[in-house]
C-alpha cells in the first residue's frame, strides 16, 4: 500500500478525524458511484464544480485516486475538498464503505 496523497485538509474542529482523511484520501483509495451520483452524471441537475462534476464522470469504481488526480491535473488541494463535497452528496463512496460522511 503506497503512502497517502498529499492532500491536507487545514484543520476543521467539526471536520474528519486525520486516520479517515488518511483512508479517503491515500493513493490507493478506490470511489465508486452512489445510485444518486450515476442519476446525476445523466441528468446534470446539481450546481457542481466544473471540477466536481469532471472528477464525478471519471470515477468509475476501478481507478484508485492518484490516478483520478494525474488525470485532472489539478491542486491536490482543491481536489480533496471537490472529493469530499462528493462523497457528503452522496454522489461517490470509497469502495467498501457505503455511504459514510467525512465531515
Amino acid at each position: 500500500m503506497s503512502a497517502p496523497v498529499d492532500l491536507a485538509l487545514e484543520a476543521d474542529p467539526n471536520g474528519p478525524d486525520t486516520q479517515q482523511v488518511d483512508e479517503y484520501l491515500g493513493d490507493d483509495a478506490v470511489y465508486t458511484r452512489t445510485t444518486a451520483g450515476q442519476r446525476e452524471v445523466v441528468f446534470n441537475q446539481r450546481a457542481l464544480a466544473p471540477i466536481a462534476r469532471s472528477l464525478l464522470l471519471l470515477v468509475n469504481g476501478e481507478t484508485p485516486l492518484r490516478h483520478l488526480l494525474d488525470l485532472l491535473d489539478q491542486q491536490d488541494q482543491r481536489m480533496a475538498e471537490q472529493l469530499l463535497r462528493l462523497v457528503d452528496e452522496g454522489l461517490v463512496e470509497l469502495r467498501g464503505h457505503p455511504r459514510q460522511r467525512v465531515r
